[in-house]
């Protein structure tokens, strides 16, 4: 079996080298493996869906109906939002979705996230009451990135 470097991976399936390197770290190509500081991944290996990009019906989101438009080879993923939104509460609202899907979002640690997230809280004066009003909408893993975040000691 022959094994590709994250860089030649990367080109083969156009995406980024990081990107590469954070999905063979999540464990979601099969076979990779960590040798020294260098990810070998099986040639063959399958590119793992990205989340990001095309969401399966059934995985519905409490804040908004989902559905799916397929325009050529792109699936566009359409939302109408079941929580008005306004101006009191659209920052609330990002910080929300972007907790939901942190791991894909994030190319650093934790830490680096909480600064950039502490930046974004001030910025926009989000309280702790906010963020409890609207939490519970969403799913419940949201309360873990919550938690690994410290967000308890950012918010106002």
């Amino acid at each position: 079996m022959e094994y590709l470097t994250t860089s030649e991976m990367a080109k083969k399936w156009n995406i980024s080298r990081r990107r590469v390197s954070l999905l063979c770290s999540q464990n979601r190509i099969e076979g990779a493996v960590l040798k020294g500081k260098v990810w070998l991944i099986p040639d063959d290996a399958k590119k793992p869906e990205d989340p990001r990009q095309v969401r399966k019906m059934g995985q519905e989101n409490v804040v908004s109906e989902i559905s799916e438009v397929h325009i050529g080879k792109r699936i566009f993923i359409v939302r109408k939002s079941v929580v008005p939104i306004t101006m009191d509460n659209v920052y609330v609202l990002q910080l929300l979705d972007l907790l939901k899907n942190l791991d894909f979002y994030l190319d650093d640690d934790y830490d680096v996230a909480r600064k950039k997230i502490d930046i974004f809280v001030k910025e926009n004066n989000i309280t702790k009451q906010e963020v409890a009003q609207y939490i519970r909408m969403y799913p419940k893993e949201i309360l873990r990135y919550y938690h690994a975040l410290r967000l308890d000691d950012i918010l106002l």
